[in-house]
């Protein structure tokens, strides 16, 4: 759900399952990642793709955690909202 220009992001799920979507910018083909804290993996978010997070368990909430290689900016924003 959110664009990354410049910034490159990762996550890593703890400890529930969960799908992560990831579709660049201008084609309809969605990459899918389904992960589970059962085996602990990052997925790194791709500059110029946006990206979802559902979480697959209905009985627990998702922990993420993230990290990026530079600090956001409030005044030159590059990460904005379009859907996956």
């Amino acid at each position: 759900m959110k664009i990354l220009v410049t910034l490159r992001k990762g996550i890593l799920v703890l400890p529930v399952s969960c799908s992560i979507q990831e579709r660049k910018i201008g084609t309809d083909e969605i990459i899918e990642f389904e992960v589970s804290g059962d085996r602990i993996q990052a997925v790194h978010m791709l500059p110029g793709y946006t990206h979802n997070i559902i979480n697959l368990s209905e009985t627990e909430n998702l922990v993420t955690v993230m990290w990026a290689n530079e600090l956001f900016d409030a005044n030159r924003p590059d990460t904005f909202f379009e859907p996956v």
